[in-house]
């Protein structure tokens, strides 16, 4: 009984968490909000606009650097599947040799 990782697989799930990361990263929630200060001037909405943008930009930064170290562990963890499969060829070539 044993396990195989799909070392590519892992690879690509890095690949992917990254690039969602970079693309909400470029998702300006703040700039939604702005409209309403000056749609709705003097009104409570106005006076809570900053908050809102300024908590959602937040908001946003946080789960981009969490998807971000995701990925980092995923790619540091595929590079350790790999570096053990090849220690466990290089044990298998040296116990085939003869004596």
């Amino acid at each position: 009984m044993g396990f195989q990782a799909e070392i590519e697989s892992i690879r690509k799930s890095a690949r992917a968490s990254r690039s969602a990361a970079d693309q909400t990263r470029s998702v300006d929630l703040a700039g939604v909000v702005r409209g309403i200060k000056d749609a709705l001037p003097g009104g409570w909405a106005a006076q809570t606009t900053s908050m809102v943008g300024t908590t959602w930009q937040n908001t946003i930064g946080g789960w981009t650097s969490q998807a971000d170290r995701y990925a980092d562990s995923l790619n540091a963890s595929a590079t350790e599947y790999e570096r053990n499969e090849e220690s466990a060829k290089a044990n298998l070539r040296r116990a085939e040799r003869p004596r």
